[in-house]
């Protein structure tokens, strides 16, 4: 195989690769055995058929693109390591020249890295800063890493609290009876005060126990980010499977070993 290289500018190059034509026959000949089980010839088992009669029935140019698709990527590797070339980007594939008996030929435009020489950094001077932790900013992260690793653990009662994590079914309906997908869940975990989903439904759970199958209505408030649902009012039924709390751990040495 012979490459040449030439740098179009600090940070582009271009490669022309010629590939042998005994290497192109290979390509064409492992094409062949990929490919001859979905060819039929007359006259022959399907995948029995010969080279020459397949290519002379339908053209050498039916397995050159198995051919390129295997030995393009091979060509254009070897190419780069004989360049000592790393690209940062996937190559573009130019004047790409391909005939059985032939070399094949093509060049690759690759983006690499620009070379930099360094000036003299000697001597440079950085005022360092110094950084200033405030007893508040040292609480609110190890705050954050308890809630990150807090846990859900079931509660020695039967009924809904504010704070609590309900496990619910919900299934919700328009004005015409008719169930709507996209606001209808199994084992839709809520927190009770959350205020993370329709307003004012978390408060219709408050009191509500394990069990209990509930029914209310509430309106999507205008300004809602899903246009279809905005301003509409749904019959909401619900059944409340589970009742969890959220469990803190303990900021101490088994916490810190697992952050």
């Amino acid at each position: 195989m012979q490459t040449k290289m030439e740098h179009l500018n600090d940070t582009q190059v271009e490669l022309e690769v010629e590939v042998d034509p005994d290497r192109v026959e290979k390509a064409l000949e492992e094409a062949y055995r990929n490919m001859r089980v979905d060819i039929q010839v007359p006259g022959f088992r399907k995948g029995k058929a010969p080279r020459r009669l397949i290519e002379k029935r339908y053209g050498p140019e039916v397995f050159y693109q198995e051919a390129i698709d295997s030995l393009l990527p091979e060509a254009f590797q070897e190419a780069l390591e004989e360049n000592d070339l790393e690209p940062i980007d996937q190559p573009n594939i130019e004047d790409l020249d391909f005939e059985k008996g032939k070399p094949m030929r093509f060049k690759a435009l690759v983006d690499v890295k620009p070379e930099v020489e360094l000036g003299n950094y000697r001597g440079v001077q950085v005022q360092k800063q110094d950084a200033e932790l405030t007893e508040e900013e040292v609480d609110e992260v190890l705050s954050n890493i308890q809630e990150q690793h807090a846990q859900l653990t079931d509660v020695d009662r039967e009924e809904v609290e504010e704070g609590d994590f309900a496990i619910i079914d919900v299934e919700a309906f328009d004005s015409a009876g008719e169930s709507v997908e996209d606001i209808s869940y199994e084992g839709f975990t809520v927190e009770v005060g959350g205020e993370q989903f329709l307003p004012g439904f978390e408060e219709q759970l408050v009191g509500a126990r394990i069990g209990e199958e509930l029914e209310f209505e509430l309106t999507f408030p205008e300004d809602y980010h899903s246009e279809h649902l905005a301003g509409q009012e749904f019959t909401f039924q619900v059944l409340v499977n589970e009742i969890k709390r959220k469990e803190l751990p303990e900021l101490d040495d088994e916490l810190a070993q697992q952050v």
